[in-house]
């Protein structure tokens, strides 16, 4: 794993923001401008071995994305992470369903990985993704908003939360 998932979500998400007007060159024109966008901020071999970090997403949203795209951020945890799965998963829910051209960047972990994952759809029961590590879905039963268990082995965090929208 090249711990770029950060990246990819960035533009992952901006591709279903903007829609069909981002080809393969745009988007590898857009990976690069985001990479130097904060590697001034995180060495890029740090990136490869660490990942990328919330607030170079965030950094690179406001900086990049927002600036050439037009695409609207929020982040409705930012100040209050400590929701409910219930809260969680129905804001998401709400947000995506509310209109087209819609994304939720969000940070995930489990005993064994932690990820930046885009979603693309939200029902009841599952988050259908748009995922640079072919994952295609993350079950509601499966999630907690506290920390990972047995029975709950994917843990969301709120706060790094992304809702990006045209």
């Amino acid at each position: 794993m090249d711990n770029l998932c950060g990246i990819y979500s960035l533009i992952n998400a901006t591709r279903i923001v903007v829609g069909n007007s981002l080809d393969l060159n745009a988007c590898e024109k857009l990976l690069v401008k985001c990479l130097s966008a904060i590697e001034h901020k995180q060495c890029p071999l740090n990136i490869l071995s660490q990942g990328t970090g919330i607030y170079n997403i965030g950094y690179a949203i406001d900086n990049v994305i927002r600036k050439k795209y037009s695409v609207k951020k929020s982040k409705p945890f930012h100040r209050d992470g400590n929701v409910s799965l219930n809260e969680y998963w129905t804001c998401i829910r709400t947000f995506l369903n509310n209109s087209k051209n819609r994304a939720v960047i969000l940070g995930i972990e489990s005993l064994s990985y932690s990820h930046w994952t885009v979603v693309c759809k939200a029902t009841p029961k599952q988050l259908i993704l748009f995922d640079s590590d072919k994952m295609k879905t993350i079950s509601r039963g499966r999630c907690s908003v506290k920390k990972f268990t047995k029975s709950r082995p994917i843990c969301m965090f709120p706060a790094a939360t992304y809702f990006l929208s045209k």
